[in-house]
């Protein structure tokens, strides 16, 4: 369940915003996001239930931050993913390759293949809205520099929890306001 009550401390996380064509994992087709507007993900997805309505969200892909908002409504749904995996072990852990040949390879059993079997999984849909207060600052930051900004900066998750105040600190360092 999903913390909206108003006693609830507000939290900050960085959103990892990535393009189909910048992706390296296989093993979903990931989602339809307007940067400036909305975020999308499903429960498979680490800290999927954790983020709320007044958390901070600043999002960012391969290159560094793209902007920042405050999360003003989540719509949850139900829907289904296509999940890939590997036709030897079944696992998730796989990569599409652009430019080799057998098209994929399985980070767990190493096996290259052509083609990824596929599963069809239920999931619950999230959508987080923050369009009315988006602060758009595409190269404000790299993007070793908002990973820095997480608590655990090693983290490899799409969603991951951040200091508030360490990000704004950081955003003023380079002449942002928050």
């Amino acid at each position: 369940m999903m913390a909206t009550d108003a006693a609830r401390t507000r939290r900050a996380w960085l959103l990892m915003a990535l393009a189909p064509a910048d992706r390296s994992y296989g093993g979903n087709d990931g989602y339809e996001d307007d940067i400036s507007t909305f975020y999308s993900w499903n429960s498979r997805v680490p800290n999927s239930r954790a983020i709320a309505v007044g958390d901070r969200v600043v999002l960012w892909d391969k290159l560094g931050l793209l902007g920042f908002s405050t999360v003003e409504k989540i719509t949850t749904g139900t829907g289904t993913v296509d999940r890939r995996l590997c036709p030897t072990c079944g696992s998730a852990d796989i990569k599409y390759r652009k430019t080799k040949s057998p098209d994929w390879r399985c980070f767990d059993c190493y096996t290259e293949f052509d083609d990824a079997d596929t599963e069809v999984v239920e999931v619950t849909t999230f959508r987080a809205d923050y369009g009315s207060e988006w602060v758009d600052a595409p190269g404000v930051m790299t993007a070793a520099e908002v990973r820095r900004l997480a608590l655990s900066p090693r983290s490899q998750h799409a969603m991951r929890e951040a200091d508030w105040q360490v990000v704004q600190d950081a955003l003023v360092s380079k002449g942002r306001q928050a």
